[in-house]
């Protein structure tokens, strides 16, 4: 019997060649597909945080300064159910006050959002035929839904920021859900329901003042 000696493969034939070219462009696909999915929920979670995290900073701050102040005032004309823009008179060291401003200022071309904008002084501020909120801020944050006061006294709001956020880029594009801060805000040692706008003494005529 004559044995045959093996001839030593060269390569792979144009069969397994195919076979494993598919294999590695199915791995590459999977693992684009997987960058792509963490980085879009990456963002995602990003915008909440943002959104989020600026909300809770404005209604910290807001919360702050109106708890502080002498009486509350709003502009002439505008919803007292639904403010997006407020005055409160901040006592000074000259025994009277002087009026900041609190206002959403609504998403401008190029964003989705908007922002909440605090003015140390009501001179400092203007507002355009839109609505938009113009001048130099003392504070502000960025990143915010929506603003809405309500005016229940002239030394008692109701203050709610408003953020936006989406649980998974599954979501996208369909509407964003939205989350938001709510606090009822009494001025510095005054009564819950009592006060003439303008005065800041207290109203002796109820039972007791609320202090906070």
């Amino acid at each position: 019997m004559i044995a045959f000696p093996t001839r030593a493969r060269q390569g792979m034939s144009l069969v397994e060649t195919v076979i494993a070219t598919g294999a590695v462009m199915v791995m590459f696909s999977f693992l684009a597909y997987l960058t792509y999915f963490t980085g879009r929920n990456f963002a995602t979670l990003h915008e909440q945080l943002q959104s989020q995290t600026s909300a809770a900073a404005a209604q910290e701050r807001l919360v702050k300064l109106t708890r502080n102040a002498a009486f509350f005032e709003a502009y002439s004309g505008d919803n007292l159910t639904s403010l997006t823009r407020i005055k409160f008179a901040m006592p000074n060291n000259s025994g009277g006050v002087t009026k900041w401003v609190a206002a959403f200022d609504r998403p401008r071309a190029g964003s989705r959002l908007g922002s909440i904008k605090i003015f140390s002084n009501e001179n400092a501020v203007s507002f355009g035929p839109n609505g938009e909120v113009n001048g130099t801020p003392a504070y502000e944050f960025p990143f915010i839904e929506n603003m809405t006061i309500v005016f229940e006294s002239s030394y008692r709001l109701t203050i709610e920021t408003g953020y936006r956020y989406r649980a998974t880029a599954y979501l996208s594009p369909n509407p964003p859900q939205y989350g938001r801060f709510v606090t009822d805000v009494i001025a510095k040692n005054h009564f819950l329901d009592q006060g003439a706008g303008g005065n800041y003494a207290l109203d002796f005529t109820t039972s007791g003042p609320a202090t906070l």
